[in-house]
């Protein structure tokens, strides 16, 4: 039952990964690192505008709460925003 629940995941990641090489011209080490980047950058983006939103003040006062970090920052260390 766990084997075979995790042969599924495994040929699925697998299938996942030849088909992001095939798409982006790479081989399969490189699309394995390039997707994981692309997960990680999903879940950043994720995870910071639902911060933003659950930071926002009541609607009658019209402030913002800014989070204690910057999320996307360049190589200068300035905001991306």
């Amino acid at each position: 039952m766990v084997n075979d629940q995790l042969e599924t995941i495994m040929v699925e990641s697998f299938d996942e990964v030849v088909r992001y090489a095939e798409t982006h011209g790479v081989n399969n080490r490189i699309a394995a690192y390039m997707l994981a980047i692309d997960r990680v950058a999903f879940t950043i983006s994720n995870v910071a505008s639902t911060r933003r939103n659950s930071l926002r003040a009541p609607a009658s006062t019209g402030a913002f709460l800014r989070p204690r970090f910057e999320v996307f920052a360049d190589a200068t260390g300035k905001s991306a925003q």
